[in-house]
């Protein structure tokens, strides 16, 4: 029995119009697909664990406002 491993699965995300407004006009500067630069984003995200310690605390004062 061959069991066949897909190292990508389909996601929904939520985002603001203005967001995705923001993420196109990146990606046409970069000359690349939107779907890249938001994939290049996370694993950024994954690989700077400093940068996620930073998003955490941003969130955080966010949110007690």
């Amino acid at each position: 029995m061959k069991v066949l491993f897909n190292d990508k699965i389909n996601i929904t995300i939520h985002l603001e119009e203005k967001k995705l407004r923001e993420i196109d006009k990146l990606a046409k500067i970069f000359k690349i697909s939107r779907n890249k630069l938001i994939l290049s984003s996370i694993e950024y995200a994954i690989d700077n664990q400093g940068f996620l310690d930073s998003l955490f605390q941003i969130m955080l004062v966010s949110e007690k406002k």
